[in-house]
């Protein structure tokens, strides 16, 4: 036998190899499986080389997902924008495809509209008959003349130099406090909205006034029975009626209390 070969029973005497570690590992064949498994048990870290090499693998592989992830970001950008751009021009085209559409539709429908109308206007001029002429009645007549009787004359000088004050009217519409004021103050009269000392009330008018109110007028603005006379609505109406200032006497207001009293 050769120096180099040994026997069966050598190697199986010979003592196993020794590791710098200090662990013994027995002489195993070579296999996949065999070095995967040495790898994971592999007590120590990977080196200062292994691991720059390591991250360099990453890096470079982060960088291409990103390139990649980027490239297809800008081709579904630009997909995106072809099919807006696709939209909007297929919408332009058939709005405008509906506008001629419809602009046709409506002067056709005009057109016979305009044709039935003529159609219809000579018809009628065709058919038409002679009017019988009517004698209006009494009461269109008269009408017609009230309404072309001259306007009422308005004296504005009826109520010169007189100052009215109007309290407590009862009435509604043409009676009512308002429409008398309007009434006095368009005939010439100087309508106060209270009593002033300055200005010297001649004439109060009202519906029905107590006596307890009248001294409190007169307490409070100096207004005397001497110079100020209360009369009712009716006298306002009559002077206007009759174009004259009429007498106060018969439209003196009466006392509550008492209906023979005249307030004077």
């Amino acid at each position: 036998m050769s120096p180099n070969t040994t026997s069966p029973e050598e190697s199986a005497t010979t003592p196993p190899k020794l590791f710098h570690t200090g662990k013994v590992l027995r002489e195993r064949s070579s296999s996949r499986h065999h070095s995967e498994t040495l790898s994971s048990k592999w007590p120590y870290p990977p080196s200062k080389s292994s691991r720059c090499s390591t991250s360099a693998n990453t890096d470079a592989n982060t960088h291409e997902d990103h390139s990649s992830s980027s490239l297809q970001e800008l081709e579904h950008n630009s997909e995106s924008n072809h099919s807006e751009e696709g939209y909007w021009s297929m919408r332009t085209r058939k709005l405008i495809s509906q506008h001629q559409s419809m602009s046709k539709t409506n002067t056709e429908i005009y057109g016979r509209v305009a044709m039935k109308q003529q159609h219809m206007e000579l018809s009628n001029s065709s058919s038409r008959k002679p009017s019988i002429t009517i004698t209006p009645s009494t009461t269109s007549c008269a009408s017609h003349e009230e309404s072309k009787s001259p306007p009422v004359q308005i004296n504005a000088q009826l109520f010169k130099g007189l100052v009215f004050f109007f309290n407590s009217i009862r009435g509604e519409g043409i009676h009512s406090q308002f429409h008398l004021t309007k009434l006095a103050s368009i005939h010439g009269a100087t309508v106060l909205p209270n009593p002033s000392r300055k200005r010297k009330l001649t004439h109060v008018i009202a519906s029905n006034l107590p006596n307890s109110k009248v001294e409190r007028m007169e307490k409070k603005k100096h207004i005397t029975n001497t110079h100020v006379k209360y009369v009712n609505p009716q006298w306002i109406k009559d002077c206007i009626s009759q174009n004259r200032v009429l007498p106060e006497a018969k439209y003196l207001l009466t006392n509550n209390e008492n209906g023979q009293k005249k307030i004077m």
